[in-house]
This record gives C-alpha cells, structure tokens and sequence, in this order.
C-alpha cells in the first residue's frame, strides 16, 4: 500500500474511462490470450523473403470493455514517468510510439479472441492522468 500513489488512483477512478468501464455489459481484466504472429509484425526490421514462419506470443491485455455502440476498447495501463523538460504533447507522442505495437497485437488478439470489433485501442497514463488514444495500424 505504500508504493501506490493515492492521488493517481482517484483520477483514473473519476475518468471518463473509468466511468465507461463501470456502465461496460462486457468487462474483461487481465485477459490472457497467446497468438500467432509474423516475425515482422514484432519488428521494424522488414526481410526481403521473410519465411512464412510464426512466432507465439502471450500476453495479458489489463482491460477489455464494450462501448455503448457494441464495439470493444482494449486499455492498458502505464507508468511511465514524463521527463523534465519534456512537454505532454512530446509525451504523448513518445508514448504513442512507444507502445503502438504492444496496443496493436493486444486489439487483434481482442478480436480473435471474441470475434468482436475493437474499435478502440488506448493508454491509461498514470504520469498524464489521462488516456492516450493508439491509431490502428493500417
């Protein structure tokens, strides 16, 4: 109990992302999954004649909940610290990179495991108080 920054749980407990996962008829926490996936879809490193193999990966996805139009939200909580000197817009940015990937395998892992649309993907960050949206690859 020492180590868990009360003021930091009060603001994600009065979010709007809280309040959505509280009235969410699906809620799903810690959901593991394992999933197949191209080497590629880990790296930035593209081969010229990547072999067709797979590579498992397990994860834990923190939070899946369902949207008031059916669609699900996939949300991940981090805390990574803001730097000195570093403004939220190069943070959240920072952070968007940092994680878009892990948010990316974690939405289609969601889908194959419900066969259902994830509509969104995001970050709760613990550092911001607030939720960082993660676009969907293309």
């Amino acid at each position: 109990a020492s180590i868990i920054d009360s003021v930091q749980v009060a603001a994600f407990a009065d979010s709007d992302v809280c309040k959505k996962i509280l009235k969410a008829d699906f809620v799903r926490r810690e959901l593991p999954f394992f999933v197949t996936v191209s080497p590629s879809e880990l790296t930035d490193k593209k081969k010229d004649g990547e072999g067709g193999g797979k590579i498992l990966v397990q994860g834990v996805i923190d939070c899946l909940f369902s949207d008031s139009d059916g669609t699900l939200t996939v949300l991940d909580y981090k805390t990574d610290a803001k730097k000195s000197g570093v403004t939220e817009e190069e943070f959240r940015t920072e952070m968007i990179e940092k994680h878009k990937r892990q948010l990316n395998l974690y939405r289609a892992a969601a889908e194959e495991i419900t066969r259902r649309k994830v509509g969104k993907a995001m970050l709760w960050s613990f550092a911001l108080n607030d939720v960082i949206e993660i676009p969907q690859d293309s």
